[in-house]
């Protein structure tokens, strides 16, 4: 009758285990899908900015937009670069501002890989990040 009640007990917790191990499991994979958006929209905000044949003003309120959102969901290492890159932004009239917001999205950029936990990790002294800006170049 012991050995009933004792088997009894380890399936139950058997069962339970699995079933809070695979939730958690699929909780995570749930959680970096939404971060990744989060992040996706943010890049696409700031290469918009970039991009020559885009609305300058439209891509400032994308980012703002995407920069809040993605704020709810990064670390504080990527918000305190968001929001220095927010003040940059400020000072993109001159040449040094330029490089100062191109070295700033790099950092963003960093930042965000080591937060997505990306593998082999990121060697900081070499890695290089450009945005690539696509024309439209289809004449009607």
């Amino acid at each position: 009758m012991e050995t009933l009640f004792v088997a009894i007990a380890v399936a139950i917790l058997s069962s339970y285990l699995t079933y809070y191990f695979t939730r958690k499991i699929r909780l995570d994979a749930e959680w970096r899908i939404d971060k990744l958006d989060h992040y996706n929209k943010l890049i696409t905000s700031i290469s918009n900015m970039s991009a020559p044949d885009y609305n300058y003003q439209l891509a400032l309120n994308e980012f703002s937009l995407a920069m809040n959102a993605t704020s709810l969901v990064a670390p504080q290492s990527v918000v305190d670069l968001l929001q220095e890159f927010q003040y940059d932004l400020k000072k993109l009239k001159s040449d040094d501002g330029v490089k100062v917001a191109k070295e700033r999205i790099r950092q963003i950029i960093l930042e965000i890989r080591k937060d997505l936990n990306i593998s082999p990790k990121d060697n900081t002294d070499t890695f290089r990040f450009q945005f690539f800006a696509v024309r439209d170049k289809i004449k009607s």
